[in-house]
């Protein structure tokens, strides 16, 4: 294990602003689950523990690989190398399965602290690692019944998506300490290099720690965690929140594979326009190579070829090099050297000790006189405020044998060759190009200071390409390790490489300037539409919502609030048809509350004259008619009743109704006054009595003992539910009709059997089936002191202190039975008592009648007496 170590930030600005993200989001986790640290309280112990397990378990066993790019600075502080360590997060994960949100964040605090200490080196891993806890507590322990909640309780799905949802913050984490120098574009992509190859690292041990923590819960299934009771999901309060939520889910998974998409298209649609420009720029100066190359070849040919250079003169041979100096700015020197012995013969300008021959134009000079070829070979250094290399140029000089004894030399500073790599000098506003011979040594460089240095083609990401005529690459730069392009192309005649090189961080902000227009429209798009289908939820909830309370409105029992849902769609359409069901059950309810009303009128009197007025009067205000008739033809004369303004011209018509009803025996109705006439016979010029009239029939047991009419002063067409209102209100008159025959008949019975009674002149009492009183005769009262009003509807036995009385009429067999009843006063009856029953055998109650016998109880004991007499008589002796 390494010493502990903390890398500061590079873009100190970044670094204090996303550790106040970090810290914001902290407090709000930590003030969101302030009721847990009660909680905590009670499991500090194990929170303490897995706190320090997590502080070591972060460092142990180390993994160190490479994999992926690392653009990471060879100078960073940061880790270079990929380091896993398998049981980081394993206490982590426990805290969060097992205690509760707070612990999962000290424990992830402490887990985090060791990784910056020892692994990572950096400063923002505990913040990082504490929010990674805190995220995991709450999505473990969280109640919410949705089967989205209940996968995100298992950590084997919870502990890969946050490692999904992590991959921002890991390249912010990243991005802080990207090299401060370099531009935003290339802080990013080394932020990005970073966290691909960290995101595996942190997925793959979120991974096995969940799989440790399933593993806890089927050894011990006691510490799984089932949340009891559930809750309801936050986006399932209102359809507005549900449609809003389910937005925003689509809408982030949106921006997901579309920032990958545009991203990619975006970056590769750049890289292919910035190597086109390389591409053009590269071959524009490859097509200058052979010109510079052959052109000074052809020159120095034609220089060697001048015969002053042979003469033994020296002065004509420094005169011919003078003239040959003279004619142009090809060379910066010229010199005539002696092929065999290497010494200058003559030089233009003069030569001196710091022109001395270099090794390589020294070999070159011994080619041409062997080979007589022409070659260019580096040259000496100049010296001077910057030290600038040349490149030599060597032929032979052919003597009049076409031997070669002489070499001619021409060096060419670099001033001559810089003007071919002019046209690459700031490709794309960033890149360079320099140019290489046959042998990879670098004679024309944008920098000077590279010049004759080697260059050969590194092992990069080839990018394809097929239309381009060279090659083209991903390279690494050495100098600050950060990505860049490079295309190069050789010119077939010479051999020479012309090679240009562009900053990747080029083709990330021609991809930015490409991609955030389209990301800005589809940015204000989907924000647009978020605040539509807000206001839409909105719109679509509130009548839902009206909906919901009217409904609790209606249940307590009040139907006077009505719905007005505005358009035509399902909500609407569900709205109205609330709105007629609200309408249908006030009907309903206005009609129960009629027919209550009218039943209580009716209960408290069965008389016609009183009670079939109230049923019409209930049927104009149910139906809105302007009169109401009934006929009644239950024997003798007709009766007719009517009632409102309409009810004189109705009630002459009451036969002519009558016969219709009658006829069909069920419900008429004319709906215009075309129809009324020719129902009831009237001709066209007389005036029918309403535009609309509706009949029912009063029917009991299959007769038509009436009929119950309605007229409407304006065109009408009753509903169902009018015309079930008419059917029970003729219901309720026709029990009314019957209900008054009935007592009609009871009545004259009971008078007539009162008149027999009050004529009997024994006493007679009745009682129910309750044994309770319900007549006594006059006879009754004068031998018992007790009158009808007094004994009526009470006990037997609480008005008869007569013992043999009270047990005969409330005996429970069905037997007949006789008692002797004796008074104080010395009467005595003879109680005959019998059932009473209905015609269908039904048991009503006793009637008991008790004859006076009091005088031939006395004519009984003197006849007693008498016999007694005779007999003592008779038996005594004379």
């Amino acid at each position: 294990m390494s010493a502990p170590a903390v890398a500061a930030w590079e873009r100190v600005p970044a670094g204090l602003l996303l550790t106040a993200i970090y810290l914001l989001g902290l407090a709000f986790l930590a003030f969101k689950s302030r009721d847990q640290l009660a909680d905590l309280r009670q499991s500090w112990w194990q929170t303490a523990l897995l706190a320090l397990l997590g502080l070591f378990s972060s460092t142990l066993l180390p993994l160190a690989f490479t994999a992926g790019e690392n653009l990471l600075p060879l100078n960073s502080a940061l880790s270079y190398e990929s380091i896993i360590t398998l049981f980081a997060f394993i206490p982590l994960l426990l805290a969060a399965a097992l205690l509760n949100l707070p612990a999962a964040l000290l424990v992830g605090l402490a887990t985090g602290t060791g990784r910056m200490l020892w692994i990572s080196h950096s400063l923002v891993d505990p913040f990082f690692l504490a929010l990674t806890g805190a995220v995991l507590g709450w999505a473990l322990r969280q109640r919410y019944d949705h089967v989205a909640y209940g996968l995100l309780r298992r950590p084997i799905v919870s502990a890969p998506l946050l490692a999904l949802f992590a991959y921002p913050l890991l390249a912010l984490n990243f991005f802080v300490y990207a090299p401060a120098a370099s531009s935003w574009p290339a802080a990013l992509d080394f932020a990005l290099a970073a966290a691909n190859r960290a995101f595996w690292i942190f997925g793959l041990e979120l991974l096995l720690a969940a799989l440790i923590v399933h593993l806890v819960w089927w050894t011990i299934p006691r510490t799984r965690y089932e949340p009891e009771p559930l809750l309801p999901a936050p986006h399932e309060h209102s359809l507005s929140t549900r449609l809003v939520t389910n937005f925003v889910l689509f809408s982030f998974l949106l921006a997901i594979v579309l920032t990958i998409t545009v991203s990619w298209t975006t970056v590769r649609e750049a890289t292919r326009l910035v190597t086109l420009q390389m591409a053009h720029d590269t071959n524009a100066v490859l097509a200058d190579v052979p010109a510079f190359s052959v052109t000074r070849q052809q020159m120095l040919r034609e220089l060697a070829s001048n015969e002053d250079l042979l003469s033994d003169d020296p002065e004509l041979r420094a005169k011919a090099l003078r003239d040959a100096y003279r004619l142009g700015d090809f060379y910066r020197q010229l010199m005539l050297v002696d092929a065999a012995t290497g010494e200058v013969l003559a030089a233009e300008p003069a030569f001196t000790t710091a022109d001395e021959l270099t090794n390589a134009e020294l070999d070159a000079v011994e080619l041409a006189a062997i080979d007589q070829q022409s070659s260019l070979t580096p040259g000496q250094s100049i010296r001077g405020k910057a030290e600038r290399a040349t490149l030599s140029f060597v032929t032979g000089v052919p003597s009049a044998d076409e031997s070669v004894e002489l070499a001619l030399i021409g060096r060419v500073t670099e001033l001559n060759i810089n003007g071919l790599v002019t046209g690459l000098d700031g490709t794309m506003g960033a890149g360079y190009g320099f140019i290489t011979d046959e042998l990879g040594q670098i004679v024309a460089h944008s920098g000077n200071d590279n010049i004759l240095n080697s260059w050969q083609p590194a092992e990069g990401a080839p990018l394809p390409d097929a239309d381009l005529p060279g090659a083209v690459y991903e390279g690494v730069n050495s100098r600050d390790n950060s990505r860049e392009i490079v295309y190069y192309v050789t010119d077939e005649a010479t051999g020479w490489h012309v090679v240009t090189v562009v900053p990747y961080d080029v083709v990330l902000a021609l991809a930015f300037d490409m991609g955030w227009k389209i990301f800005s429209v589809v940015g204000l798009l989907v924000l647009g539409f978020s605040v539509y289908l807000t206001y839409y939820g909105r719109a679509l909830s509130r009548p839902l919502d009206d909906l919901v309370a009217a409904s609790q409105v209606l249940a307590k029992g009040d139907f006077s609030r009505s719905i007005e849902v505005a358009g035509e769609d399902e909500v609407a359409q569900l709205g109205h048809a609330f709105e007629r069901m609200r309408r249908s059950m006030q009907g309903r309810f206005d009609e129960q509350k009629l027919l209550l009303n009218i039943s209580q009128g009716l209960s408290n009197s069965i008389d016609l004259n009183r009670s079939l007025p109230s049923i019409l009067k209930g049927a104009i205000r149910g139906t809105g008619a302007a009169g109401a008739c009934m006929v009644v033809v239950r024997s003798g004369d007709p009766i007719r009743f009517a009632e409102g303004h309409d009810a004189e011209e109705l009630v002459k018509f009451d036969r002519r109704i009558f016969r219709l009803v009658n006829s069909k025996q069920s419900a008429i109705v004319l709906s215009t006054a075309t129809e009324v006439r020719e129902a009831l016979g009237l001709s066209d010029s007389q005036p029918a009595p309403a535009p609309s009239l509706v009949a029912v029939p009063l029917i009991y047991q299959e007769r038509v003992q009436g009929a119950l009419w309605l007229g409407y002063r304006e065109r009408h067409r009753p509903d169902s539910s009018e015309l079930r209102l008419l059917s029970m209100l003729a219901s309720q008159a026709v029990v009314l009709i019957e209900n008054n025959y009935l007592y009609a008949n009871a009545d004259n019975q009971r008078r007539r059997i009162a008149a027999v009674l009050a004529n009997i002149g024994d006493p007679v009492i009745e009682t129910d089936r309750t044994n309770r009183v319900t007549m006594v005769n006059p006879a009754f009262e004068d031998a018992f002191g007790i009158s009808q009003k007094d004994a009526f509807g009470r006990p037997v036995g609480e008005i008869l202190p007569i013992p043999e009385l009270t047990e005969a009429l409330t005996l429970s067999s069905d037997n007949i039975s006789n008692a002797e009843v004796t008074l104080a006063d010395g009467r005595t009856f003879h109680a005959n008592v019998r059932i009473n029953r209905a015609a269908d055998n039904a048991y009503l109650g006793r009637v008991a009648i008790l004859v006076n016998v009091t005088q031939y109880k006395k004519l009984d004991e003197l006849k007693s007496e008498f016999v007694r007499t005779v007999s003592h008589d008779l038996g005594s002796p004379l």
